[in-house]
């Protein structure tokens, strides 16, 4: 708003110019941190731009407001979508796609969230494949890494026709428990499985 007041209050088209340019920084930053909300601030600030050229009464600055709209809406559309790609690189693991620690963190505070409006079951299960270690020294890491592209997508089917042996521990969420607490008796029922095998 104070930039569209200081762009009404432009003496020159020149000036009025100049002050549109923080338009754009400011479209850079709602694209940076709020990725999903830079389109309509895009359209936003190009129809209140064009209000303020409109009651600057400046002569000729149609291409004025048509540089600023296309910067605006270029800058947001970059800077939007590395946000979200870099988001996404925070929060996942980059072989397996799965969620990393940060990316369950994230997930888990949602689904708490969730779970306080509408009261849902969450049953929780920590996996594990069985002789990981011996599979990486044998073979080397990217050995390994191999394996745990294929673990992904075989626990992603629940095993389905595929020879990698897992052990599994699982637990009941309750909605007064951190993730974390939740995780502990299924973690040790994990452990418990991979000692019987």
């Amino acid at each position: 708003m104070l930039n569209s007041f200081l762009v009404t209050r432009a003496a020159t088209t020149g000036g009025a110019v100049i002050d549109a340019f923080a338009y754009v920084w400011l479209t850079v930053y709602v694209a940076a941190f709020f990725p999903a909300a830079w389109a309509p601030f895009g359209v936003l600030v190009s129809a209140v731009f064009g209000a303020a050229l409109l009651l600057a009464d400046l002569p000729a600055m149609f291409t004025a407001w048509l540089l600023l709209t296309i910067s605006v809406l270029t800058s947001g559309a970059v800077v939007s979508q590395v946000s979200r790609l870099m988001q996404g690189r925070m929060s996942t693991d980059v072989l397996t796609g799965a969620l990393n620690r940060s990316g369950l963190q994230e997930a888990a505070r949602r689904l708490h969230l969730r779970r306080r409006r509408d009261a849902s079951a969450v049953t929780v299960a920590a996996l594990d494949l069985d002789g990981f270690k011996a599979i990486n020294d044998a073979g080397g890491h990217a050995t390994g890494d191999r394996l745990l592209a294929e673990a992904t997508a075989v626990l992603d089917r629940l095993r389905s026709a595929h020879p990698v042996a897992w052990s599994a521990g699982i637990a009941d969420w309750r909605a007064d428990q951190t993730l974390a607490e939740c995780l502990e008796p299924a973690d040790r029922e994990l452990h418990a499985a991979k000692h019987a095998r």
